[in-house]
């Protein structure tokens, strides 16, 4: 909290003890002001620090790795806001088997989260391994240092596979195979046979 403190003479000075680091339960400030003769008058402040109750996450990035490791974010349907604590949708294409959960919590050193999955594998460092096709979910429980919980509700959706060309096509009369024009290339569609 900010202590603002004002004397009434202007060359009166202060000082301040046991302001920070608070620790949980009651606390003493003192404040002790110095008159310009010497004489010094000392103010107590109690405080009482309660456990903190903040469940909330900063911020909430999903993102994989391109071939040089730069960062390939994907867009949270909707967009993260600390007070939503479930319904987001993020599509994931199906070439993408491996992501990373960014995130931390608004209450730095007095809230943990942790991670965990359903259909999906998730260790505690927000990697996700072989994302299966189709829907899976990340939840991230956070916890305050007064005990209470929220828990994230992301739902991730890799796309289906769309590729429907063919790798090869060989023509056979009998057992003789026979060639055709031009050379098989996936992105050709027809195809005459000599």
């Amino acid at each position: 909290e900010d202590l603002r403190i004002t004397t009434d003479h202007p060359d009166a000075t202060y000082i301040v003890t046991g302001n920070e680091d608070m620790e949980l339960g009651f606390n003493t400030v003192h404040i002790i002001v110095t008159a310009p003769n010497g004489d010094i008058q000392t103010y107590i402040l109690n405080v009482y620090r309660e456990k903190s109750t903040v469940t909330y996450l900063t911020h909430l990035d999903i993102f994989s790795l391109d071939k040089n490791e730069d960062r390939v974010y994907y867009s949270l349907n909707p967009e993260y806001n600390k007070l939503k604590f479930d319904g987001y949708d993020v599509t994931i294409p199906n070439d993408i088997t491996e992501l990373y959960v960014d995130t931390d919590v608004q209450a730095t050193g007095l809230a943990n989260y942790t991670f965990s999955g359903y259909n999906l594998t998730i260790d505690q460092n927000g990697h996700i391994t072989n994302l299966p096709v189709g829907n899976s979910f990340v939840y991230i429980t956070v916890t305050a240092q007064d005990g209470s919980t929220d828990v994230y509700k992301v739902k991730l959706n890799r796309l289906k596979n769309t590729n429907a060309n063919a790798s090869a096509i060989e023509v056979y009369y009998g057992d003789t195979q026979v060639s055709y024009t031009p050379d098989f290339d996936p992105d050709i569609l027809e195809y005459q046979l000599e």
